[in-house]
């Protein structure tokens, strides 16, 4: 069988276990986490499949930008922003990577939807540190993809506190101010919540399959838009 046409779009979606799709396809509660994780119905498949397009997912569950999920101080973990030019996952940031090829797998938008995991433990990260993480990731995607849309999403769990979804804001805003014009934020939950309890898979953080399509058709109107610009 030959492989299909490249469609007119290519996204990529960049993020954790919200993004990977965890708990999706069961209860939270389970022996075994991957029985229940299905990216195939995360939000941004879903999304792909609305806008017709081409995608590809590059999520890593537990990972955050200052810290991930329960990572202790001196959290010199691997997170977003050291693993994303690599080709292959690694754990150790200090092997050699090969780095993937860019300039032949170029996209026409990078969504990046991340903090969570910095937020559901303590400490919390501060306002200097989740924003200096953030806009650290941003300066790498948009080196690695520099014609690219690059749209940040704030962490749609409101469980998590509204620091996040603000400081998102602010980095992309300075950014945007030092002449990035193609960076956009789209918060998720500023009028009021999103989803609902029941569009989460029994935790408050994991959106099911209704709650990605949620986030998916949400997003759709307002991608087009930005892509047609």
């Amino acid at each position: 069988m030959s492989p299909n046409e490249p469609k007119r779009l290519r996204l990529e979606f960049v993020g954790d276990s919200i993004t990977a799709g965890a708990f999706n396809d069961g209860p939270h509660d389970v022996l075994s986490y991957h029985d229940v994780e299905n990216n195939d119905m995360s939000y941004g498949p879903q999304l792909a499949r609305m806008l017709d397009a081409d995608y590809s997912v590059v999520a890593k569950s537990g990972e955050g930008l200052v810290h991930n999920y329960s990572e202790e101080w001196p959290y010199n973990q691997v997170h977003t922003a050291d693993r994303y030019p690599w080709t292959y996952y690694s754990f150790n940031w200090n092997e050699p990577h090969l780095n993937w090829d860019f300039s032949n797998n170029e996209v026409d938008a990078v969504f990046i939807s991340i903090g969570a995991n910095d937020f559901l433990f303590e400490p919390k990260p501060t306002e200097d540190e989740f924003i200096k993480g953030y806009t650290h990731l941003i300066n790498v995607v948009r080196k690695n993809n520099p014609s690219a849309a690059i749209i940040c999403l704030d962490p749609v769990p409101t469980v998590i506190g509204p620091d996040a979804a603000r400081w998102t804001e602010i980095a992309v805003a300075k950014l945007k101010n030092n002449g990035d014009k193609a960076l956009y934020y789209i918060p998720l939950n500023k009028a009021a919540p999103l989803l609902s309890d029941s569009d989460y898979a029994g935790d408050g953080v994991h959106p099911t399959q209704g709650g990605s399509q949620k986030i998916a058709e949400y997003l759709k109107n307002k991608v087009e838009s930005i892509l047609k610009k």
